[in-house]
């Protein structure tokens, strides 16, 4: 694995569960990838076979990825959104409550996502 992809797995997991230490956030990670896709169990983060990449994207782009609940009550507005991508779909995995309140408040700035690419299928887990 790249350097880079290195680093943006890191503010990945960053960006989940921000103070924790990389073990726990790796954890909360697969949970939310397991919750997008209704799975109670699937396999594990895997930096080797899953890429990262970082994307800077208006709100109107933004706002098309599936979101998981229409709430806005933000922890916080630091870091990167936190993204997977399979078969052509985007997932919001941490941010949705962020991108709520901006579409809601009518915010039209650019915002960075971390975009993880699965490369392994939900269903054949």
């Amino acid at each position: 694995m790249g350097s880079d992809q290195s680093k943006l797995w890191k503010r990945a997991y960053a960006a989940v569960l921000p103070g924790a230490d990389e073990n726990a956030a790796r954890v909360q990670l697969r949970k939310l990838v397991n919750e997008r896709f209704g799975r109670g169990n699937w396999a594990e983060i895997n930096e080797q076979d899953w890429s990262i990449r970082s994307e800077v994207l208006p709100l109107d782009r933004i706002r098309e990825f599936d979101r998981k609940h229409g709430r806005r009550n933000p922890r916080g507005f630091d870091g990167p959104l936190v993204a997977a991508e399979f078969r052509g779909h985007r997932y919001i995995l941490d941010g949705t409550n962020r991108i709520n309140k901006w579409i809601a408040e009518g915010e039209a700035v650019d915002r960075e996502v971390l975009i993880i690419n699965l490369a392994s299928d939900p269903d054949e887990t």
